[in-house]
């Protein structure tokens, strides 16, 4: 088995490298106390769930066993697993400052951090080895971190990005978790056509009336052109999910229409999209 010690000082920024081998697929577990490690390792090889990978955080909360680490890493080592350690690091003043942004006390405790900080150094001092890959994240934002890690452990593929393309009306509010918003009250509305007016945006009748119309088309093509040359982007970022609001009035008609259509030009494409409607079966409010 491949296993993947993540370990560094409170603050350096273990979470997201954690969460990050989660989505490239590997089995994770925070803070696992170290004598438990041949034992969490052989549970992963006999649950029949074709374990190949795992990631385990190892940090200062682990102190009062890291006197066996040496005996454990040499043990899963004899029983032919692979073992690597990140160690993640950060300045004095970049640790510092991040404990005053978050408000949150040192594993270590101590009313002085910087006397804990070089306390906890030294503790963690018997995990690194030869072969740790070191990170500073001094200077690295959250999506850097992620960036860096994916880079590392580029020979596994990287999480597919999800495209998830959602309808809503303006009258009841925008789609707060959106990444992007594209506005589609300037399309041809059919709410104002008597026949038309109490049909959903997925019928057969209002997409007729789309597609007798030559501004959805042309919406639909730009849009898709627009996406095809961000999606490669946020990958690249490390993103793994792309939410996009279809704002119309009341978000019915239009949106509707729209999201049904983009999603399957995506994945015409390629992409992996997904569609919902956040207020096609609400009441419809007045519009006007």
């Amino acid at each position: 088995m491949k296993l993947i010690i993540v370990s560094g000082f409170s603050g350096a920024g273990k979470t997201i490298a954690l969460h990050t081998l989660e989505d490239l697929g590997f089995y994770t577990v925070d803070n696992l106390p170290i004598p438990l490690l041949k034992n969490f390792v052989d549970l992963l090889e006999t649950t029949g769930n074709n374990v190949e990978k795992a990631a385990i955080v190892i940090d200062v909360r682990n102190r009062i066993y890291l006197d066996e680490w040496d005996k454990i890493k040499n043990e899963l080592l004899r029983a032919g697993h692979y073992l690597q350690i990140i160690f993640l690091k950060a300045s004095q003043k970049t640790i510092i400052k991040r404990y005053k942004t978050t408000r949150r006390p040192h594993p270590l405790g101590g009313r002085f951090l910087l006397k804990t900080i070089k306390t906890e150094k030294e503790f963690l001092s018997r995990i690194i080895s030869d072969n740790s890959i070191i990170v500073d994240t001094s200077e690295l934002t959250a999506h850097e971190l992620r960036s860096k890690i994916l880079n590392i452990f580029s020979q596994y593929p990287r999480p597919e990005l999800i495209i998830n393309i959602v309808s809503f009306g303006f009258s009841r509010g925008i789609l707060t978790e959106a990444d992007l918003v594209f506005d589609v009250r300037f399309l041809p509305n059919p709410y104002f056509v008597e026949r038309l007016s109490g049909l959903p945006g997925n019928s057969p009748q209002i997409i007729k009336f789309f597609q007798e119309h030559e501004e959805p088309s042309e919406f639909l093509d730009k849009t898709l052109a627009l996406l095809i040359y961000l999606i490669p982007k946020y990958q690249k970022e490390g993103k793994t999910y792309l939410n996009c609001g279809i704002g119309c009035t009341g978000g019915k008609h239009r949106s509707v229409y729209i999201t049904e259509e983009l999603s399957g030009l995506l994945k015409t494409k390629g992409f992996n999209s997904e569609f919902r409607h956040r207020d096609l079966n609400l009441e419809l409010l007045p519009q006007v």
